[in-house]
């Protein structure tokens, strides 16, 4: 089981991807899609000599002297890192034992297909809420197994609570939790569910 926040959240697939974001469909029944960038890390031209001529009408025209203030830096004298970020389904990414590994970059989907899906981090903002309006807490993290399907939600029920305490409540999720209008939204009884 995984810890998204701790274990899948910035997590290293190979020296230039990074899992940026998980998605969840409204079913919240497992993680539908993934956000990994590819970082580039592009070296610029750090010699004066690609504007010599601009630097030489710059020193003439502040009388001969050489100073920072006159030096013409434009944005290409930095060295420059670059996030490009893909989205794949879920079923892309495979474990080798601890190891996450892509399996299809041929998948990629657009993000305008994520428009009907939540992202970790606005479920990480989600109320949980029974049927008849009782508020069991917010989500604080979500628990998935390494094949996607969600486990469990580890709730949050205020920040001195959560300053105080060192068990959270643990929500373990099945078919009659849903996400709705951007909460959670579980069976009247459910609060039974809950452990800590």
């Amino acid at each position: 089981m995984l810890k998204i926040g701790n274990e899948l959240i910035n997590l290293r697939i190979n020296d230039e991807q990074t899992v940026n974001q998980v998605y969840f469909d409204e079913s919240l029944n497992a993680a539908t899609y993934l956000e990994i960038s590819n970082d580039k890390t592009k070296q610029k031209n750090l010699e004066p000599d690609h504007h010599a001529e601009d630097v030489l009408n710059s020193i003439q025209a502040s009388g001969g002297q050489y100073t920072h203030d006159n030096y013409p830096v434009t944005d290409d004298d930095f060295e420059v890192s670059e996030k490009e970020s893909v989205f794949i389904p879920y079923s892309g990414l495979s474990w080798n034992g601890s190891q996450p590994v892509i399996n299809n970059r041929e998948d990629e989907v657009k993000p305008t297909e994520l428009a009907n899906h939540y992202s970790y981090n606005l479920l990480c903002k989600a109320e949980v809420h029974t049927e008849d309006g009782q508020k069991l807490g917010k989500v604080r993290d979500v628990y998935i197994a390494k094949t996607g399907e969600v486990e469990g939600l580890e709730l949050s029920e205020g920040f001195l609570s959560d300053f105080l305490m060192s068990g959270q409540p643990y929500m373990k999720v099945n078919e009659s939790v849903k996400l709705v209008d951007g909460n959670v939204i579980v069976p009247k009884d459910f609060h039974k569910e809950l452990a800590k």
